[in-house]
Formats: C-alpha cells, sequence, structure tokens
C-alpha cells in the first residue's frame, strides 16, 4: 500500500512540476519543488484528510499561475506591437 502511495505521489508531482512555470526565477526562489514536496509529505503524514484540499489548492495556483503568464505574454506583445507602430507613425512625422 505505501509503494501505491508513493507512486501517486510521484505520478502528482511529475503532473504538477511540469504543469507550473517554475522556471521563472520569481517562483524558484520562492517556491521551489523541494519546498512544496515537504509540505506535501508533511500533510500526508501527518494531516491525511486535507491532502486532497492541498492538492486542489496546488491545481488552482498553478492554473493561475498560467493564466497570469499567458495575460503577461499578451500584454507584452500588445506592448511591442505598439512600440513599433509608433515607431513606424514616428517615422513618417519627420
Amino acid at each position: 500500500m505505501d509503494s501505491t502511495k508513493h507512486v501517486c505521489a510521484q505520478k502528482f508531482f511529475h503532473c504538477f512540476s511540469c504543469s507550473l512555470c517554475w522556471e521563472e526565477k520569481t517562483f524558484s526562489s520562492l517556491f521551489s519543488i523541494d519546498v512544496i514536496k515537504g509540505i506535501w509529505s508533511k500533510i500526508r503524514r501527518d494531516e491525511p484528510e486535507l491532502l486532497s484540499n492541498f492538492e486542489e489548492f496546488l491545481g488552482r495556483v498553478t492554473g493561475e499561475i498560467k493564466r497570469t503568464h499567458t495575460d503577461l505574454t499578451t500584454m507584452e506583445s500588445a506592448l511591442r506591437k505598439y512600440e513599433l507602430i509608433s515607431a513606424h507613425e514616428n517615422c513618417w512625422c519627420y
């Protein structure tokens, strides 16, 4: 049974770590995957009834990070486009 839990934990963290944007220095310096694994293990050991809540929370945080990253990318792209258009229009003025 313990090996089943271990396999489930490995699958969960593999999916979790693959789905996060932890390559960002801001996130990796604040929350390393090792810290999250430690918290997950402590909850699993000390308060297993809360484990599903913690996993749901991690899923929601992951989703929010992805949405924020997408929003940031979209805004940066719009800003670059605006800068190009503005530079092009300025050339015509002079």
